[in-house]
């Protein structure tokens, strides 16, 4: 993204390269941002009466956790954490709604109801296979509260899960690693770049272009492997109209 004709010859190999790679993490960055996304969509509302909804406050969901890649053959776990912040002993009705393409209706249903006392949290687990992703790529979860089991949810959160199968390699493994090795690619090729590079080294720094896309690519990847929908929203658009504008300003 910089003045070719202002780059030697390695410059414009490391460029090329770092461009390679950089276009790499970003696609990869880009599907789990629209798998989010789309996991938004994920309603799969479970079989409760439909009575008057009524604010049940002082119960709290927290720290729902889906693992960020499965495969065929692995059972992982998804927990969801339920806190009483009240001060009267409460009995919680919570329901899990589970994409799944082993059930006839494509949607797994699990409940339970727990006693908490007040100040009381639990923790609840659930088991999810890979082999229940095998029409779609990943799988969405969502959890329900509500004052039990005669009312409507008033409160839900959700999560979702990339499939991912790589021979011999765990998918947790697999899906960090690429990551890890594309980003490391992406800052040891930025610095041999800048290394080579005639204006940067007239600059004494790296060029404001690079330094700005590979500061969103790192908020970029943060967001997708924390789930973090708006920021990984924010950042793929930040990060083309980076990109645009400094291919606009003849910077390659």
């Amino acid at each position: 993204m910089m003045k070719m004709n202002e780059k030697s010859s390695g410059a414009k190999i490391f460029a090329h390269l770092l461009i390679l790679v950089m276009s790499l993490l970003f696609l990869l960055n880009a599907a789990h941002v629209l798998i989010s996304l789309d996991a938004m969509s994920f309603w799969g509302y479970p079989y409760v009466g439909l009575l008057a909804q009524e604010q049940f406050k002082a119960v709290k969901l927290r720290n729902l956790r889906c693992p960020r890649f499965i495969a065929d053959g692995e059972t992982k776990s998804v927990s969801v954490e339920v806190v009483n912040t009240g001060k009267e002993p409460l009995k919680p009705f919570i329901q899990a709604v589970f994409s799944s393409t082993l059930a006839e209706d494509g949607i797994r249903y699990e409940e339970i109801s727990r006693e908490l006392q007040p100040g009381q949290s639990t923790k609840v687990i659930w088991e999810v296979k890979g082999e229940e992703f095998t029409r779609r790529n990943f799988g969405v979860a969502r959890v329900f509260l509500s004052r039990d089991v005669n009312f409507s949810p008033t409160k839900s959160i959700y999560c979702d899960t990339v499939r991912l199968n790589v021979p011999g390699f765990d998918s947790e493994a697999a899906g960090l690693g690429l990551f890890a090795v594309l980003s490391v690619l992406t800052l040891m090729l930025a610095y041999c770049f800048t290394r080579t590079d005639s204006v940067s080294q007239k600059l004494g720094r790296p060029r404001t272009g690079l330094i700005y896309l590979l500061a969103v690519m790192a908020l970029l990847t943060i967001a997708s492997l924390s789930g973090a929908w708006l920021l990984g929203l924010v950042s793929l658009v930040l990060e083309v109209l980076g990109a645009f504008i400094f291919l606009q300003a003849k910077y390659h």
